[in-house]
């Protein structure tokens, strides 16, 4: 048998599970912010200065365009994607490695 997932998904929102332990949380709410206060709206700039570490480039997934910050620490990783222009969050999701 595989792992046993399952997503909840709420008001801007997204948590998934695998046997029952949180792996992954996302959200589009501006009012959740990471430790260093980068939330959604927050600029490149300031993603980028709160978080000199975090590798920054644009990606195409099919049509979409997006740019995207990754931040590697300990076991987790932290995604701050953008629409194309990077001009301001717009997603960020924390996973296990």
């Amino acid at each position: 048998n595989g792992p046993s997932a399952s997503i909840y998904l709420g008001p801007g929102m997204v948590i998934t599970f695998v046997h029952h332990k949180a792996v992954s949380v996302g959200t589009t709410k501006s009012r959740f912010r990471t430790p260093a206060g980068i939330h959604i709206g927050s600029t490149q700039s300031a993603v980028r200065q709160t978080y000199p570490r975090a590798r920054c480039k644009h990606l195409k997934v099919g049509k979409l365009k997006l740019f995207n910050c990754s931040l590697a620490s300990g076991s987790n990783v932290t995604d701050f994607t953008m629409n194309d222009s990077g001009r301001a969050v717009e997603t960020i999701d924390v996973s296990r490695r």
